[in-house]
């Protein structure tokens, strides 16, 4: 396991509202998700306070991962400003089964196509510089 210090983005300072949980969960493979103790209800992303109460009665959770693709957009990351070729990516706004919506890269064979309206559920992809990220694979139909 890879110490949540030496994930980039937990690398920055964060004096608005502690994440730690959620990293060290990414770290775990697990997606965990901040609640409002007093509603059940989940909020992404986390808050200081519960957007259903306004009270700071906020604990953190693991979630199912799975979800429906909301939204949907693609682009390129690297080519010739990066000294590499490019790489066609999809980024998918995804609603969870508990009621929030989260950001992120879809991870896609290729030629495989995502369309809104999809079921997906989370994949874990090491990163080469050894630290965890969590995207979503679409779920084939049954």
């Amino acid at each position: 396991m890879i110490p949540t210090d030496t994930h980039p983005a937990r690398t920055a300072k964060r004096d608005y509202v502690d994440t730690s949980a959620f990293w060290e969960g990414i770290c775990q493979s697990s997606l965990v998700l901040q609640y409002c103790t007093e509603t059940g209800q989940y909020q992404h992303y986390p808050r200081p306070v519960s957007v259903q109460t306004g009270r700071k009665s906020l604990g953190w959770r693991s979630v199912n991962t799975k979800g429906v693709i909301y939204a949907l957009t693609r682009g390129s990351i690297g080519g010739r400003a990066h000294g590499s070729q490019a790489q066609d990516i999809s980024i998918a706004l995804v609603e969870l089964d508990v009621g929030v919506r989260i950001l992120a890269v879809l991870d896609l064979d290729d030629g495989e196509k995502a369309e809104i309206g999809q079921l997906v559920h989370v994949s874990w992809i090491q990163h080469p510089d050894g630290y965890k990220y969590y995207a979503f694979r679409v779920i084939d139909a049954v």
